[in-house]
């Protein structure tokens, strides 16, 4: 007897919590998770991302370069085998290293930074335009589903 009266408010709750999700599952849920999860969305903001990641890039750009580069090659000599130490001194060494930066390029520099600007402002519209698409998707399928739902 004892069970049964334990069982009874446990079975009373779990089922207003039922209740409770389903009622917060209204059309504003659903638009809300379909934003999210949407996979092209998702695309559309790693692109504008990358493109943030590019205008670093270009800013990167602006700062001196420093290059170094060598050579080395040994020639071996082994008990009169091999190369000749008086030619080849016994290898060739090289090394160069250099420091270059772009002065005059600030208008390329301004072209470059504009194309990125214009590349994240259309992500943007095709993103806002997808949500819209989106949003319509989803509200004309739950309306079907209801109207199928109460017709029936």
């Amino acid at each position: 007897m004892h069970k049964r009266l334990i069982l009874i408010p446990v079975l009373f709750l779990s089922c207003l919590t039922l209740a409770a999700q389903n009622q917060a599952r209204n059309l504003d849920f659903y638009l809300k998770e379909g934003v999210q999860n949407s996979p092209l969305l998702n695309d559309y903001r790693n692109q504008v991302s990358s493109a943030s990641a590019d205008s670093q890039l270009v800013r990167a750009s602006k700062m001196p370069l420093v290059e170094a580069k060598s050579q080395l090659q040994y020639s071996p000599v082994y008990n009169n085998f091999g190369y000749d130490e008086v030619i080849t001194d016994g290898g060739n060494y090289f090394a160069v290293m250099g420091i270059s930066q772009n002065i005059f390029n600030k208008k390329e520099l301004n072209y470059k930074y504009k194309a990125i600007d214009l590349q994240k402002q259309s992500l943007r519209n095709s993103s806002r335009l997808s949500v819209v698409e989106l949003n319509k998707v989803i509200t004309d399928h739950l309306t079907g589903h209801f109207l199928s739902s109460f017709l029936e």
